[in-house]
């Protein structure tokens, strides 16, 4: 039997009484590792919790570029068709405050070429 297994089969309160009872170094050293290997795990665990958490947060981000895209072009559909190269300018923005700036200009532009020069 493997020690990873022995360790397992008792819980950490016996094996703190065991170590004291007998006094074995051995024992101590077995338990500090267990000790060791949870506290490891917790790190782990915290360190894939923010890494998903820094996902989400970047996918959030993303989803508001995005949406903001949509809302330009849905404001900018209705002045007539929206040339591609246009199109593409607008999705490859990435500053959300570009994007705040053009969505106002499409708010206010009356025709697709003012919303064009004014980007």
């Amino acid at each position: 039997m493997k020690e990873d297994e022995i360790i397992g089969r008792m819980d950490d309160e016996s094996w703190y009484v065991l170590s004291q009872l007998t006094n074995s170094v051995q024992l101590k050293k077995l338990l500090e590792s267990k000790k060791e290997k949870k506290n490891g795990g917790k790190a782990m665990c915290k360190a894939i919790d923010d890494m998903i958490k820094d996902a989400k947060a970047e996918g959030n981000v993303e989803g508001r570029i995005k949406g903001k895209a949509e809302d330009i072009f849905a404001l900018l559909e209705e002045l007539g068709v929206i040339p591609e190269d246009i199109k593409e300018r607008i999705m490859e923005q990435k500053d959300m405050s570009v994007l705040k700036d053009w969505l106002k200009m499409a708010a206010k532009a009356d025709n697709m070429e003012m919303f064009v020069s004014g980007m």
